[in-house]
């Protein structure tokens, strides 16, 4: 249950580019949830250098961190 609203978070966070999701663009690699609660997102960005990556860390942090029961959510 808890991967599911994980997922559902991911797709509230947008490439600020694009204006498409990160799962839509193909840039979700890896969600891994474990029972204490922490998050481990793998992301591949289309370029490197990407300007945005700070951004986007943070939106998606926040995003999947307001998920009832994440305790830590950490972006490779």
């Amino acid at each position: 249950m808890r991967e599911t609203a994980v997922r559902a978070a991911l797709d509230t966070v947008m490439d600020p580019h694009m204006t498409v999701s990160l799962p839509d663009m193909g840039m979700v690699r890896r969600v891994d949830v474990d029972e204490q609660g922490l998050v481990d997102v793998g992301l591949v960005f289309p370029c490197v250098g990407c300007p945005a990556w700070d951004l986007i860390q943070a939106e998606l942090k926040q995003a999947v961190g307001s998920v009832q029961g994440v305790t830590r959510v950490k972006v490779k």
